[in-house]
C-alpha cells in the first residue's frame, strides 16, 4: 500500500510540476505576468507532493499539511543533507537564479531560508486577496531538487508517469 501511495503522490506531483513548467514558457514568450500566481501554486503544491512521497516512502505513513518547511523538517538528516545538494546545483545552474540574485543580491539563496520563505506558498498565493504572498524565490529548483531525491530513492518509480519528465 505504501509503495501504491508514494506513487500516486510521485504521478500527481509531476503533473503539478509540469503545468508550472509549461506555464512559465508561457510567460517567459508573451511577458504575461497574471500567470506568476498559478505558477507558483502549481510549483508549490508540487513541492509539498514530494515531500509527502519522500515522507511516505521512508516512513509508510501519510502526512498532512502544506507547510514545506514543517513537512522538509520531518524527513531524516541524511535525505536533507541530500537534497541541500541537489538543490545548491540546481540553484548554481539555474538561469533564472542568477538573474534574480543579480536583481537582487540581498536574497538568500540557502535551503533553509527558501523553506522558510517558500513554507507558505500553496496557501499564500492561491489566497493572495487574504494575504501579503511571500517572494517564493528559487521555489522552482527545490522542486526541481525534490524530484530528483525521489527518483534517487525510488529509481523505478518513474515507470508510473505517462510521459517522460524531459520537456
Amino acid at each position: 500500500m505504501q509503495e501504491k501511495n508514494a506513487e500516486s503522490l510521485f504521478l500527481v506531483a509531476t503533473g503539478y510540476w509540469k503545468a508550472s513548467r509549461h506555464l512559465t514558457k508561457y510567460m517567459g514568450q508573451f511577458h504575461d505576468f497574471d500567470v506568476i500566481s498559478p505558477i507558483l501554486v502549481n510549483i508549490a503544491f508540487a513541492c509539498e507532493l514530494y515531500l509527502k512521497c519522500l515522507l511516505c516512502l521512508r516512513t509508510s505513513k501519510s502526512t498532512k499539511g502544506h507547510n514545506l518547511h514543517k513537512l522538509f523538517m520531518q524527513l531524516s538528516q541524511n535525505d536533507r543533507e541530500r537534497i541541500e545538494v541537489i538543490f545548491n546545483e540546481r540553484v548554481r545552474c539555474s538561469a533564472i537564479a542568477t538573474r534574480v540574485r543579480h536583481e537582487f543580491p540581498s536574497l538568500d539563496f540557502r535551503l533553509n531560508s527558501i523553506l522558510r520563505e517558500a513554507a507558505d506558498t500553496f496557501v499564500n498565493w492561491r489566497y493572495p486577496h487574504e494575504t501579503t504572498p511571500n517572494t517564493a524565490s528559487a521555489i522552482g529548483e527545490l522542486a526541481d531538487a525534490l524530484q530528483a531525491t525521489v527518483i534517487e530513492v525510488k529509481p523505478d518509480i518513474i515507470r508510473v508517469l505517462h510521459a517522460p519528465l524531459s520537456m
